[in-house]
């Protein structure tokens, strides 16, 4: 897809070339209030096309700067803040007073504020819209080495210790990450996760890193930009079972709920395959048949397996991809169904957030939580229109059977007049 947005870029170009009669070339340089309309690859179904986005919190175009997103091109790290050069927007506008990106990167940044600036939208409308600091830090070309490989390719990340969206290069064929509408969606949600569950609960799971979905390539920051914090960082220092646990069990809720947004602000299942066709099996959100969660003790020996291969994060991905698909498969017939808006999926996402901190803050060294606990959630948080899915959500809990399934569906007890 990025030789193809490429080769759209140039087509668009021709195009105005051609028409140039009827085209305004004015200085992007202008200061602008609202609806400032740019020429982006733009979808809300997975099939994207170019169209004209309003952008209404761009405050200036050449240089990139307003009130969703600060952006940064191939930032380092200074007195514990990401700092780097603004880049600059190269764009003409036509006589309809669309701005028309000139060139790749251009195009790119425009695609990424305009999706920030989308998303903070949606936090608003489900009443998250004061959660996050704004504008929201985006450092782009970000270079992170890897020992003996080179540098990170083809990834994005949210760094909870900068409070910054990461974006290293991508050189795939295929869409790039920075126009990615589900991609995108996901880092942020790792930022709305970081301040509604993380931050407040941190005293209960003592490692920083705790559910921090990335930690190795935020290992390889602090590496890299010696001036990254690291707070508790416990890195070298073995986690006991209870707390590796945890730690691994909150890392797949923050991954698979991400993915649940993700699919919510772009209405695609298959939104990582896109830029990253490899994650096909593993990342897919339409897979074929049903699947259940792991068990608390199989999740337990496989978190255990993972820590002593090094990698314990690896089987959070695939817990938390099975808790999307759970999610998202029970909830989008009924919302195709009835007709409402992936909004509504969500608006019980937020209210489900507080909950798994409230847990956490609830937890002792003799108590577990298990995996289903995030289906569990989901399923006291229905509201009564959509209590049915409560049965159908609840089946992906290994650990439930028909009479446990039915205790937590049970409909809430009424209480007695005084």
């Amino acid at each position: 897809m990025s030789r193809r947005i490429s080769y759209g870029i140039t087509l668009i170009l021709c195009l105005y070339a051609s028409l140039m009669t009827a085209c305004s070339f004015v200085a992007t340089e202008q200061r602008s209030s609202g609806d400032q309309r740019v020429l982006i690859p733009w979808s809300t179904d997975g099939q994207y096309r170019f169209e004209a986005v309003p952008l209404n919190s761009l405050v200036n175009i050449a240089s990139l700067t307003g009130r969703s997103a600060l952006f940064m091109l191939s930032p380092t790290v200074v007195d514990k803040q990401l700092a780097g050069f603004q880049p600059r927007v190269r764009a003409f506008r036509d006589g309809d007073g669309v701005h028309v990106p000139t060139d790749e990167l251009s195009l790119h940044l425009l695609t990424l504020y305009a999706h920030i600036e989308k998303l903070q939208e949606l936090d608003a409308a489900v009443g998250l819209g004061d959660l996050l600091p704004k504008p929201r830090i985006v450092g782009v070309e970000v270079r992170i080495p890897q020992r003996q490989r080179g540098q990170v390719e083809n990834n994005a990340l949210y760094s909870p210790q900068l409070d910054a969206l990461l974006f290293v290069p991508y050189k795939g064929d295929e869409l790039p990450l920075t126009v990615n509408a589900g991609v995108v969606a996901h880092e942020h949600f790792h930022a709305l996760f970081n301040y509604m569950v993380l931050k407040p609960a941190k005293a209960r799971i003592k490692a920083a890193r705790a559910a921090q979905v990335h930690a190795g390539e935020e290992k390889l920051l602090r590496e890299v930009f010696e001036d990254i914090p690291a707070d508790i960082d416990r890195e070298s220092v073995s986690l006991e079972d209870w707390e590796a646990y945890h730690v691994n069990l909150l890392r797949a809720i923050n991954e698979g709920l991400a993915d649940v947004w993700g699919w919510i602000y772009s209405g695609d299942n298959i939104f990582v395959r896109r830029s990253i066709p490899v994650v096909r099996k593993t990342r897919d959100l339409e897979p074929s048949g049903s699947q259940r969660l792991y068990t608390l003790e199989a999740f337990r020996q496989m978190t255990l397996a993972a820590s002593i291969a090094g990698d314990e994060s690896a089987r959070a991905y695939e817990l938390g991809t099975l808790y999307a698909r759970a999610v998202k498969n029970v909830f989008e017939p009924h919302l195709r169904k009835s007709g409402r808006p992936r909004q509504d999926l969500a608006k019980l996402v937020a209210r489900v957030l507080p909950k798994i901190k409230e847990r956490l803050e609830g937890l002792d060294k003799s108590r577990w939580l298990k995996p289903g606990v995030l289906l569990e959630l989901f399923a006291r948080e229905l509201p009564p229109e959509q209590r049915e899915l409560c049965p159908l959500l609840m089946s992906a809990d290994a650990e439930l059977g028909e009479v446990g399934v039915a205790k937590v569906c049970a409909p809430p007890a009424k209480e007695e007049a005084p």
